[in-house]
């Protein structure tokens, strides 16, 4: 499942949970189990200068306390503005701040006020009271808590498509370095292979040379009717030295089967 597909299966489910009989929020008239955040709040008016409009009575506190004790049981964050005296539910990223005030036709409302935007109001009426709408609070939290959720779920489509983006770049980049290497060693081996050509094809000169050497001393020797003169002797031996010296072939054979030519 897609994560929009399961955060719609949360929401139906919680909405489902909060419309079952079981978890129906039940008020506890008694003034004596008050909610401490609600016994706060009645003994210490002065505290929250901004709440001019909130309205405390029995009823009312009796009502938000059922309130409180249903968010922590649901596994909400409870707190007070410290300004307005709000009951703040807080639920993953999304926060709402609830209190009861008297509207114009002096029926008794609840107000659901998400921080960011968004307000709805719970109002008395003779058909259907505040008291049996309660869980009505927490599928709107589910709801507004749902509407978070999308930019969240964008925000990580983002993420997962920049890191395909990145793993792509990161194989492209790995890939052209892998190609990079490749083609050094391919010039390496071609260059290699050339300066062996270029050595084989010195020694070919060398040996070329030096049997033209030899062939030069061997005319000169035949021409001079084998005299031995001192300076004919010694101009052959360094002849034939030369050629002895410069000739690659003695050298190639013992480097390529070990023996001494």
């Amino acid at each position: 499942m897609t994560d929009e597909e399961l955060d719609k299966q949360w929401l139906i489910e919680r909405c489902e949970e909060e419309e079952g009989a079981q978890n129906r929020i039940e008020v506890d008239k008694s003034t004596s189990n008050l909610h401490p955040l609600v016994s706060e709040l009645r003994d210490d008016p002065k505290r929250y200068e901004g709440r001019r409009s909130r309205y405390f009575s029995d009823r009312s506190n009796a009502i938000l306390s059922a309130l409180i004790h249903a968010a922590e049981r649901r596994n909400c964050r409870v707190s007070v503005s410290t300004w307005y005296g709000n009951v703040l539910f807080d639920l993953e990223t999304t926060q709402i701040g609830i209190y009861l005030r008297l509207n114009k036709e002096c029926r008794l409302t609840l107000t659901c006020e998400r921080t960011g935007g968004g307000r709805k109001d719970f109002v008395d009426s003779d058909r259907r009271q505040i008291e049996g709408r309660l869980n009505e609070v927490f599928i709107l939290l589910y709801g507004y808590v749902y509407d978070r959720r999308e930019p969240d779920r964008q925000l990580k489509a983002k993420r997962e498509q920049h890191a395909i983006a990145n793993r792509v770049y990161e194989e492209i980049t790995r890939q052209r370095a892998i190609d990079a290497t490749a083609r050094k060693l391919a010039e390496e081996q071609k260059r290699q292979e050339a300066a062996k050509e270029q050595a084989l094809l010195e020694e070919a000169r060398l040996w070329r040379d030096s049997q033209l050497l030899r062939s030069y001393a061997e005319s000169i020797r035949v021409l001079t009717n084998g005299q031995h003169s001192p300076e004919l002797v010694q101009w052959l031996e360094w002849a034939t030295a030369t050629a002895d010296r410069i000739d690659p072939v003695p050298k190639r054979v013992n480097s390529l089967c070990g023996e001494q030519v």
